[in-house]
């Protein structure tokens, strides 16, 4: 093909390609350049296919610009056998390219997180799932076997409502947390009294604390009791709290909580600060700094004959930065 072309021709052309690429290319893909615009190589692609292209950094009055050579043989007869280069500036194009990649890694990234933590939540969470279910049809099934016996009746229907409890907790929890993650929460704020939380705590956990015998001690130190919150995700907060609180203390044991107001420098605003302490199994050193993360429990419900979902305090700690919050660990290690 290039048989017309004298050996002049060609050596014209590699001095020409030498003075471009040290003149506009960039340093760095200087002899990438070269190498991919030999005539040898150039007559080898060239003789089985119309077309050659080749991107590279070129630098013009110091801005680094993504360009594209085209090397393609002349059908024109008055310029037969002779080869036609064109160079077109591609750095927007290349951008837009770079952009869609970054774009598509990102949403990689993202789509094998979530994969990744649904693995971890069907891991975390089957035996979980498995116990009360399992649960509920043993007891259902000696429920219909002692029909006639009213005492383990009662035994029977208290421990399949104990586990249907669980059940719709673990759901409610799925739920919240699939909600905060989607982003539709919102805040209604409305008048509330700090006074009623000892009481919403009593209602929902006294008879869990009678059951296990321990102790629960409020402290309170509060000037101004009367304050604009979202209620509901308050008590969540708490509730989730002094529920992981009584979950992981052995019986007897006693759980603390103090819930004091602080100086605030914001007219019409209060700072308050609630420390929750309990006797319990506590956690390691290495395991607080994985505390929020969804799905997580430093032990499973199997070792600690504990169950849960390892949400609760996930939904705790979106709950308090969602509202403005701040979460400080106070407590040793266990």
């Amino acid at each position: 093909m290039f048989q017309g072309v004298m050996d002049s021709d060609f050596s014209e052309y590699t001095n020409c390609a030498a003075e471009y690429s040290k003149a506009y290319v960039a340093e760095y893909d200087r002899e990438r350049f070269l190498n991919a615009t030999r005539l040898s190589v150039l007559r080898e692609v060239l003789g089985r296919q119309t077309d050659y292209y080749i991107e590279y950094d070129a630098v013009v009055e110091g801005e680094i610009y993504k360009l594209q050579n085209k090397y393609t043989i002349s059908d024109n007869k008055q310029f037969e056998n002779h080869m036609l280069i064109s160079v077109r500036d591609v750095t927007e194009s290349t951008r837009e390219r770079n952009a869609k990649k970054k774009e598509l890694s990102e949403a990689r990234v993202m789509a094998e997180a979530a994969n990744r933590a649904k693995t971890t939540f069907l891991f975390n969470m089957s035996h979980d799932i498995r116990t009360p279910i399992n649960a509920i049809t043993g007891y259902t099934h000696l429920l219909e076997m002692n029909m006639d016996n009213k005492e383990k009746m009662r035994n029977y229907i208290e421990k399949i409502r104990y586990s249907s409890d669980f059940l719709l907790s673990l759901i409610n929890n799925v739920l919240e947390m699939s909600r905060i993650e989607s982003g539709k929460m919102e805040l209604d704020e409305t008048l509330w009294s700090v006074d009623q939380l000892n009481n919403t705590i009593s209602s929902v956990f006294d008879e869990q604390i009678r059951q296990k015998k321990l102790k629960f001690i409020s402290k309170k130190n509060v000037t101004h009791p009367d304050i604009i919150c979202d209620e509901l995700k308050l008590k969540q907060v708490y509730l989730n709290i002094i529920s992981n609180a009584i979950k992981y203390t052995p019986e007897g044991g006693s759980i603390t909580m103090e819930l004091g107001e602080l100086p605030c420098d914001r007219q019409e605003f209060g700072l308050y600060r609630c420390v929750v302490s309990d006797t319990g199994i506590g956690m390691s050193e290495e395991y607080l700094s994985h505390i929020f993360e969804a799905f997580t429990r430093e032990n499973s419900s199997t070792e600690s004959r504990t169950v849960g979902s390892g949400l609760g305090m996930a939904i705790v700690k979106n709950l308090v930065d969602f509202m403005g919050g701040r979460w400080c660990h106070l407590c040793p290690y266990g």
